[in-house]
């Protein structure tokens, strides 16, 4: 019996967990633009073939 309630509080704070982090990523309203660039020279194939 006391190691069902374990579980359940275990799983009761990660739930708790994920809908604070969650709700945290929802709020950003800004219009951030991120780029990616790859710094190596073995991707050069892709823009060749599509030049």
């Amino acid at each position: 019996m006391k190691r069902n309630q374990t579980i359940l509080i275990i799983i009761g704070v990660i739930i708790v967990l994920f809908v604070l982090i969650n709700s945290s990523y929802s709020n950003n309203n800004s219009n951030d633009i991120r780029v990616a660039y790859i710094p190596c020279d073995h991707e050069s194939a892709l823009f060749v073939a599509e030049a």
